[in-house]
């Protein structure tokens, strides 16, 4: 909770060392649930990525979607798997590595779909926000374009998807 209080204050560095002090606690623990370190590895790449640091935030992504591939207690169709590829979907997006995020784009949300229903509001937000991604007009559109339409949904959306 104190880290979110940091994040929406903007001060996003305190705000990443108060999560990794939980995400160091809670790996220490043999007993924290694998979906307990995956949320933290979700939102400590969703403030590595607010602080400007890229390449952190992909590495805990990374970290997220290795742990729950290989989780006994976790399966590749969970909630919070299809949330962990979809911020990986983003980040690639505003990285410039557009055929990358619509390579994993259909599988992030299929998870998604799957697990909350087609009508939920989030799946359905978060079919807005990545609409080009299914059009594929992302192609075709000026980079410029991209860059602008990424930071009206990271604007639109600060549930925790992204």
């Amino acid at each position: 909770q104190l880290s979110l209080l940091y994040w929406r204050s903007g001060r996003a560095d305190q705000s990443l060392q108060v999560a990794k002090k939980a995400w160091s606690l809670a790996n220490q623990d043999d007993c924290s649930p694998d979906e307990l370190k995956a949320k933290l590895l979700k939102h400590l790449a969703v403030l590595a990525e607010q602080a400007g640091r890229l390449d952190e935030c992909e590495q805990y992504l990374n970290s997220g979607i290795d742990l729950i591939e290989s989780s006994a207690q976790l399966g590749k169709h969970c909630s919070i798997y299809g949330d962990v590829l979809l911020v990986k979907v983003l980040l690639l997006a505003e990285q410039g590595r557009l055929k990358e995020a619509e390579e994993l784009y259909p599988r992030a949300i299929q998870i998604v779909e799957l697990n909350r229903g087609a009508s939920h509001p989030r799946v359905q937000e978060v079919l807005s926000l990545f609409e080009d991604f299914q059009s594929h007009k992302i192609e075709t559109e000026p980079k410029s374009q991209v860059q602008t339409d990424l930071e009206r949904a990271q604007e639109r959306s600060r549930h925790g998807i992204i």
